[in-house]
């Protein structure tokens, strides 16, 4: 009868309650008297932070990076590509906001914390590569613009397409692997 007294919480579920009856004794007072102990054993419904941040995070990061290396790099579209990068990471920066806010503080970083943040990683690492990839040694003025030059204008166009490829391949790995490390071991 006491339940309507409670407000209901969608991010625990208590599973269990275990009361005990325990006789203690005050070795001061030389005097023993009843105790009730509860045992509640309660565990997250984490469902919540899966479709409003994760799912979320993971489609994002999934789609920018695969947006960013779809195309060939070239200077005519890489401003286009890392608009897409600078939004998600700004859109990433918010989820881990809204993350911050919703999660318990604890001394330790957690996980979803470092989910995310890997996930800024790798839009960030994205967009270098599309600004090098893009726009190789022509805003460089000293020598070792020379060196870049032999470098990165040597590339033939089957070594640039075979470089993007393996970018759409390992960014997006990458995104499902950070995501894979979420998954609970038991």
């Amino acid at each position: 009868g006491q339940e309507k007294n409670f407000q209901s919480d969608n991010e625990w579920i208590v599973e269990d309650i275990i009361p005990e009856v325990l006789t203690l004794y005050d070795s001061k007072e030389d005097f023993t008297y009843p105790s009730a102990l509860f045992t509640f054993q309660i565990r997250r419904f984490s469902l919540i932070y899966v479709v409003t941040i994760i799912i979320p995070s993971f489609v994002l990061t999934f789609l920018c990076v695969l947006g960013m290396f779809w195309s060939k790099f070239d200077q005519s579209d890489y401003l286009a590509k890392i608009g897409c990068g600078l939004s998600a990471i700004l859109a990433m920066c918010t989820v881990l906001e809204i993350a911050e806010r919703s999660i318990p503080k604890t001394k330790e970083l957690p996980s979803l914390a470092i989910y995310i943040m890997v996930n800024l990683l790798l839009v960030t690492l994205a967009i270098t590569v599309v600004v090098i990839a893009s726009n190789p040694c022509r805003s460089l003025r000293f020598d070792l613009c020379r060196l870049s030059r032999r470098w990165f204008c040597r590339i033939d166009l089957k070594l640039e397409v075979e470089s993007r490829v393996i970018c759409l391949l390992v960014f997006p790995i990458a995104a499902v692997l950070n995501l894979l490390m979420l998954v609970p071991r038991e």
